[in-house]
């Protein structure tokens, strides 16, 4: 999503957030998926995620009222959400500012690792995804569409 809000033309249907783990974050965190009515998406059983459950480190697959959203208490290896900030901007969709993950910062991950989630489900689309990332990046550095200056 943090590409297509940047101009990326990449399609897709879910969210993916990589959240802090600190305890004040988790119970935000764990109020926000109550409202959103989150349970764990393959999970017959219709499981709620807990407080237990986003302190851990594993990627969390989620259905929410408002559609998929993957939780990822880390990035690439280990790469957690305070190594991330540096690489993040602000931006600002219908009132809300919220942070996004640099399309430079997006798609370095992905070039030629090993690690690279996308590219292990599905190569032919993860490489789709780079090519149009690398080609979006200098008009997104050139004409933010979503960006307001931040102001804390």
């Amino acid at each position: 999503m943090a590409a297509v809000l940047q101009g990326a033309p990449v399609h897709t249907i879910d969210l993916d957030i990589v959240h802090a783990l600190s305890e004040p974050n988790v119970i935000r965190l764990e109020l926000a998926l109550t409202e959103l009515r989150a349970i764990f998406r393959y999970d017959p059983r219709r499981i709620v995620p807990d407080r237990s459950h986003l302190q851990s480190r594993g990627r969390k697959l989620l259905q929410t009222a408002a559609g998929p959203l993957d939780l990822l208490p880390t990035s690439e290896t280990a790469t957690t959400f305070e190594d991330l900030l540096p690489d993040s901007d602000w931006l600002e969709v219908d009132g809300a500012r919220f942070r996004v993950l640099s399309l430079a910062r997006l798609i370095e991950p992905n070039e030629g690792s090993s690690d690279a989630r996308a590219a292990t489900r599905d190569p032919g689309r993860a490489q789709e995804a780079l090519h149009l990332g690398r080609n979006t990046l200098p008009s997104a550095r050139q004409k933010p569409r979503f960006r307001r200056p931040f102001s804390p």
